[in-house]
């Protein structure tokens, strides 16, 4: 009989040692947490800034990837196409925005607007009239001279390793198709903003810029 005593008490104790281990650990995991949040909501110092200042702010295409999972998120903005100022200061956009607020950060660091324009245009797209397009901002790395890529994700971000643009885009379309719910792109170009009259930093008007690929020649490359 004592003898079950003891043993009742050994298991009470070990409970309780367990439990409170337990508590102890969530009470970690919780603290961690939060530490994450608060450390994710300090890092965007660019929420106190002017679509101006961020740009005067950004200098290279690290700080501009930095800028956009510190400060912008996936979410649909009011236009097709927000303007960067617009999108600095919804905080939201797709890739269309998020290709404009690249090329608006890095203008002034003599890193040319372009962007690589990609297009699923089959016949029946074309019979429907639902044409698709992927946005990404393209540079060419100053020293190397070597192109890459600043998109939405992993998938269209690549670093500057290609020698030719043409590989670039090509690497970025097959990147896309590893989804199998993505379809391959058929076309794709590349246009620079500033031959075209938008005023896509959103300085003196909030235009959305979703006529732009209305006024786009045809893409002239193919995936084929």
């Amino acid at each position: 009989m004592k003898f079950l005593r003891e043993l009742a008490g050994l298991f009470l104790s070990a409970s309780i040692i367990l439990s409170c281990s337990v508590q102890r650990d969530n009470n970690t995991l919780k603290d961690s947490y939060s530490s994450i949040i608060v450390e994710d909501v300090a890092r965007d110092s660019y929420s106190a800034l002017s679509p101006l200042e961020t740009i005067a702010t950004v200098n290279t295409p690290e700080q501009a990837l930095d800028y956009r999972y510190s400060h912008l998120r996936l979410g649909v903005s009011k236009s097709c196409i927000s303007s960067f100022s617009e999108t600095h200061n919804s905080g939201v956009g797709l890739c269309g925005e998020f290709a404009v607020a690249y090329a608006s950060l890095l203008r002034d660091n003599d890193f040319p607007p372009l962007i690589l324009a990609m297009k699923k245009d089959n016949l029946f797209r074309r019979i429907t009239g639902s044409e698709d397009y992927h946005w990404v901002f393209v540079y060419q790395e100053k020293i190397s001279g070597l192109w890459g890529s600043l998109g939405v994700g992993c998938w269209d971000t690549l670093s500057p390793e290609f020698p030719v643009i043409n590989s670039l885009a090509l690497m970025i379309c097959r990147k896309n198709t590893l989804n199998p719910k993505d379809q391959l792109f058929d076309r794709w170009g590349v246009f620079n903003l500033d031959d075209y009259n938008l005023d896509y930093l959103g300085n003196s008007r909030q235009d959305g810029l979703s006529f732009f690929r209305h006024h786009l020649p045809p893409m002239p490359n193919s995936f084929d």
